[in-house]
C-alpha cells in the first residue's frame, strides 16, 4: 500500500464526533506534537509507515489535529532528525494591529506555514513599510514614490520605535534578504524566512501592541 514495505492505518473512533476524537490504537497518540496549522491544538496519528532506501531508514506519521482537524506529516530519518510538513507556524497573537497590517502579517505567517519562503520575506518588507506609514511616514514622496526600505527603517528608528542598536543588528540583514528574494534567481531559505517573520513580529509589537496597551492602561 503506497509503495511502503510496512505500512499500518489507524482506526478512527467514529462515535467520539469530528472535532474531538480519539483513536482505537495506542500509537495514534505517539509523539503528538502542537498542531503546525493552528499552533494550538495536539495532533493525533492517523496512519505510518516505514520505508529502507539506500541503507538508510525513513519513518513516516501521517497525523490531524484533535483540535482544528488540519491534517501535517512527520518525516523521521534515521540519524537525520525530524522534520515537520507544514513547518510549525511562527504566528503569535499581536494586539492592536490596524486591519491592513494584521491581514498581512497573517499571509506573510501562512506563506511560511507552506514553505513559501519567499514570498514570506517579501510580505515581512512589505509589513514593514505598512507599519512606517501607519506611523507617520509619507506613502509616497514629492515624486510619486514609495520609501524605499531603509527609509522606512530609518523612520521607525527616529521616530524610537526601533533602536539603533536594533537596526545596525536586524535591519541590514532585512534589507540584504528582501533584495535577493527580489532580484535573485536562488529561493530564500526556511531559516532565513524565519528570522524576517521574527524580526516583522518585533516591530509589529513595539509599533502597535505595547504602544496601544499603554494607552489602555492609561486611559483607565
Amino acid at each position: 500500500m503506497l509503495g511502503y514495505r510496512n505500512f499500518a492505518l489507524l482506526e478512527l473512533d467514529v462515535n467520539q464526533g469530528h472535532q474531538r476524537f480519539e483513536f482505537a490504537d495506542d500509537s495514534a497518540q505517539s509523539g503528538a506534537i502542537t498542531c503546525p496549522v493552528c499552533g494550538a491544538g495536539k495532533t493525533v496519528n492517523i496512519a505510518w509507515a516505514t520505508d529502507r532506501r539506500d541503507f538508510a531508514e525513513t519513518g513516516y506519521r501521517w497525523m490531524v489535529c484533535q483540535d482544528c482537524c488540519g491534517a501535517s506529516i512527520s518525516i523521521f530519518r534515521e540519524g537525520g532528525g525530524e522534520e515537520i510538513y507544514p513547518p510549525r507556524t511562527q504566528q503569535q497573537p499581536i494586539d492592536n494591529l490596524p486591519g491592513d497590517v494584521a491581514e498581512m502579517w497573517e499571509e506573510a505567517n501562512l506563506t511560511y506555514s507552506v514553505g513559501a519562503y519567499t514570498s514570506a520575506v517579501l510580505m515581512c518588507r512589505k509589513i514593514v513599510f505598512a507599519a512606517a506609514v501607519r506611523c507617520g511616514l509619507p506613502e509616497k514622496n514629492d515624486r510619486g514614490w514609495a520609501p524605499k526600505f531603509e527609509e522606512c527603517v530609518n523612520f521607525l528608528v527616529n521616530e524610537g520605535i526601533l533602536t539603533k542598536r536594533i537596526k545596525d543588528s536586524w535591519a541590514d540583514s532585512i534589507r540584504l534578504w528582501g533584495n535577493a528574494a527580489t532580484h535573485e534567481l536562488k529561493s530564500v531559505r526556511q531559516s532565513t524566512a524565519l528570522k524576517a517573520i521574527e524580526f516583522t513580529q518585533m516591530i509589529l509589537r513595539m509599533a502597535f501592541e505595547f504602544e496601544g496597551n499603554a494607552n489602555a492602561e492609561n486611559e483607565s
